[in-house]
């Protein structure tokens, strides 16, 4: 009979990431900060005046996340890279798990945003752009869909957690600093609002890693909402 207990990550395989919490904080912040160096440094360059779209955010973006992601996969090898990658196969468990988490999600975005509205927060805005141009769907699908989900969960999820765990916190309280800090990182992309949605959904991922100690449905689960938020409804209203 399947146990329900949650295999949670161990210490001995959190080992190979002690010491490394600012080091991990930095690189889970760095996209972002890259980001909006190359939209500063691309508006001196051309003068004021140019509107960026959320085409150009994920372009950006996306590369900004394929380099630090691959510049930590070099940097880390032997058991830091299996501790910070830790992907694996998904048993049947799993795959419900992460099914359920999104349906979650989903239920939560209208209650999370009237929540905000209440307290006087502004609203979110919608995706300023169409799919009907190809070159516009493959950015969108790389940028958001694809590396987004990949890499955040690598950096948040992977090494920012783990460094938090192997110091010696509370899983409660590594992912609470976990989750506050994906929240907070979508500032500039998704206003207040957006701030409080991302930092309330990003339990989910963060619970589904901690109970089963791998990436695979956190992962899993933040591709399938951004393919619903970044394409499917996009496509559809």
């Amino acid at each position: 009979m399947a146990t329900l207990h949650p295999r949670l990550p161990t210490a001995e395989s959190l080992r190979p990431l002690e010491g490394r919490v600012l080091e991990s904080a930095v690189l889970a912040l760095l996209p972002v900060v890259l980001t909006s160096a190359a939209f500063a440094a691309h508006a001196v360059l051309v003068g004021p005046g140019r509107e960026y779209t959320a085409v150009d955010a994920s372009l950006v973006y996306g590369a900004a996340l394929a380099v630090v992601g691959a510049g930590l996969y070099i940097r880390l090898s032997g058991a830091a890279r299996r501790a910070v990658f830790a992907f694996d196969r998904p048993d049947g468990r799993e795959l419900a798990a992460t099914l359920a988490a999104f349906v979650v999600g989903i239920l939560l975005f209208p209650v999370v945003t009237a929540a905000a509205e209440v307290v006087g927060l502004p609203p979110m805005g919608g995706f300023d752009y169409a799919l009907s141009d190809p070159v516009t769907v493959a950015i969108v699908v790389v940028g958001s869909v694809v590396l987004a989900p990949l890499v955040e969960e690598v950096l948040f999820r992977g090494y920012l957690l783990g460094a938090l765990l192997a110091r010696g916190l509370h899983p409660a309280v590594a992912g609470a600093v976990v989750v506050v800090l994906f929240g907070a990182m979508h500032i500039v992309s998704l206003g207040p609002t957006g701030v409080l949605f991302t930092a309330v959904w990003g339990v989910l991922p963060t619970a589904l890693r901690l109970y089963f100690d791998d990436l695979t449905s956190a992962w899993l689960l933040h591709l399938l909402n951004n393919a619903y938020a970044y394409v499917l409804v996009v496509a559809l209203f």
